[in-house]
């Protein structure tokens, strides 16, 4: 993708920057697997 966020992703995260920008930086250091396994969660709806 060349460095860039798809127009989707732009706009979902426009809707609530600064909530994304938290979620972001909390993920950062995060192995894979634990990022994974939120969003399997979140997409599941088990949280």
């Amino acid at each position: 993708m060349a460095g860039k966020v798809s127009s989707e992703l732009q706009t979902i995260i426009r809707k609530r920057p600064k909530l994304f920008g938290d979620l972001i930086r909390a993920l950062k250091d995060q192995p894979d697997h634990a990022v994974l396994r939120i969003v399997r969660e979140v997409r599941d709806g088990k949280w």
